[in-house]
């Protein structure tokens, strides 16, 4: 199933910047939803409660400020704990993306970010959201590409280690 917005829950606000869309989005408690995939790259990250998505090759639990990285066209399925869920999805519009796709191969596969500098800027994000003032716009791109980076960087350290000894020295 393809989903052309950015979330099958309820959405609570929307913030729409250039090259970025911020959906805040509750999901009931218990609920899940089948595997799926979304038309743009995203940023899935727990404000409140748990929330567990299933990859293709993996499984993760996520708690707050727990978040998970999904390139355009990712398949996916999630479903939520007994309170259900607050989140906040970060949708990256195609052009924004591809403008810094030569420093951050970001198209190679989907993973979950569980780290406190993620939650750091996950928490800074979700509150330019709530502040909307002049520089919100600047603000929101800047988190969502300094976590764009934090993800290719901790992508490069995984691939490093998986790498043969002799390949890496």
């Amino acid at each position: 199933m393809k989903v052309a917005g950015p979330t099958l829950g309820a959405t609570v606000q929307t913030l729409e910047v250039p090259g970025v869309t911020l959906t805040e989005a509750v999901f009931a408690p218990g609920i899940s939803f089948p595997w799926h995939a979304h038309e743009r790259a995203c940023f899935f990250l727990v404000i409140e409660g748990t929330a567990t998505e299933h990859l293709r090759r993996s499984t993760h639990l996520l708690h707050r400020y727990d978040l998970t990285y999904k390139p355009m066209g990712t398949q996916h399925s999630n479903s939520f704990g007994d309170e259900g869920a607050r989140c906040l999805i970060a949708e990256f519009g195609l052009d924004w993306l591809e403008g810094h796709e030569p420093e951050l191969p970001l198209h190679q596969a989907a993973g979950c970010v569980v780290n406190a500098p993620a939650a750091e800027l996950g928490q800074r994000l979700y509150n330019e959201l709530l502040r909307r003032d002049s520089v919100t716009p600047l603000a929101v791109q800047a988190i969502c590409l300094e976590l764009l980076v934090h993800v290719a960087r901790i992508r490069a350290m995984y691939n490093e280690r998986r790498a043969p000894r002799w390949l890496r020295d």
